[in-house]
């Protein structure tokens, strides 16, 4: 985060792809020091967690020695097979290519582990402490990289809104706030909801199509503050009417009200329940929030269908 915060996980595939060149490079050229191969194996190792970090995964420690799961004689292969498969699940998440299924969809998390164990053996024969080459990569990257990198705009998995959602105490619409992966966008504001859905409808779209295989709970929207019932619930539907109108699968719809719960909709063929919290809504109440407005989308366990056949 000194140096810029995430790239966007696409960018991060692009990152990939220079730094396995740089490391073909490097295991191809006999007069690579040793030092060379260390640092381009820790930036290979940086790159994965933090993408994987976006999504609320775990990757391995630098210094783990688990086997591969597909060992072959070919390390660079395997790291080159995992790479591939992580490039596939970002261009769905992140990019323009919906596969033609999603059955025996991989997760990231699990195919950035088996790209780490590639990696970790690539180290092993070549001698090399990748825990030590990641620590010291870790440690001079914020005097020698500051200033190379844009700051983008807020990654979801770092919200704004997330902080303060997280202050909730209470279990509030099946969610444990300081437990639950989540993914936000930031505060909302009342002037301005059609250009705030406009900039969040791309973080959202990946929550949807991330959120079953990455196991993200919930996707929250910050609002302003309301003096009414009324006024919150008039800015919920316009909120959920602006997000219909950027389904990419051009629904456009509510499949029912669930009442005064929330809001069932579908959006890119996802199902998913929206509800809205607030102060206004009496202690003691599932949907009340003492610490401001949120829209809460997350998968409509009631509704899910099963996908089959393969990308």
């Amino acid at each position: 985060m000194q140096v810029g915060g995430y790239w966007r996980p696409l960018a991060a595939v692009a990152r990939l792809l220079e730094e396995l060149g740089e490391l073909a490079e490097s295991l191809a050229s006999p007069a690579s020091a040793d030092g060379e191969l260390a640092s381009e194996l820790a930036d290979l190792w940086i790159i994965t967690t933090a993408l994987v970090d976006q999504f609320l995964g775990d990757a391995l420690e630098p210094g783990s020695h688990l086997p591969r799961t597909a060992a072959t004689s070919c390390p660079l292969g395997d790291l080159l097979a995992a790479a591939g498969q992580i490039a596939r699940i970002v261009n769905y998440y992140d990019g323009p290519k919906t596969p033609r299924s999603l059955e025996r969809w991989p997760s990231l998390n699990d195919t950035v582990v088996e790209f780490q164990r590639a990696l970790a053996a690539i180290a092993r024969a070549h001698d090399v402490d990748l825990a030590a080459a990641v620590t010291d990569k870790l440690d001079a990257i914020p005097a020698r990289d500051a200033g190379r990198f844009v700051r983008r705009e807020q990654d979801p998995s770092t919200a704004s809104s997330l902080e303060r959602f997280r202050l909730i105490q209470a279990t509030v619409v099946g969610l444990q706030p300081r437990r639950a992966r989540l993914w936000g966008a930031s505060a909302e504001s009342a002037a301005c909801l059609v250009s705030s859905v406009e900039a969040l409808a791309p973080a959202f779209l990946s929550f949807s199509r991330a959120a079953r295989t990455e196991r993200l709970d919930a996707f929250v929207i910050a609002g302003p503050p309301f003096g009414s019932i009324e006024s919150l619930s008039e800015w919920f539907e316009r909120l959920v009417r602006e997000l219909l109108l950027r389904d990419p699968r051009r629904e456009e719809r509510v499949r029912d009200h669930a009442g005064d719960a929330g809001r069932r909709l579908t959006f890119d063929g996802v199902p998913i329940f929206a509800e809205v919290l607030s102060p206004l809504h009496a202690r003691g109440h599932p949907r009340h929030s003492p610490t401001g407005t949120f829209a809460v989308l997350r998968l409509d366990g009631e509704q899910e269908g099963s996908s089959s056949g393969r990308g």
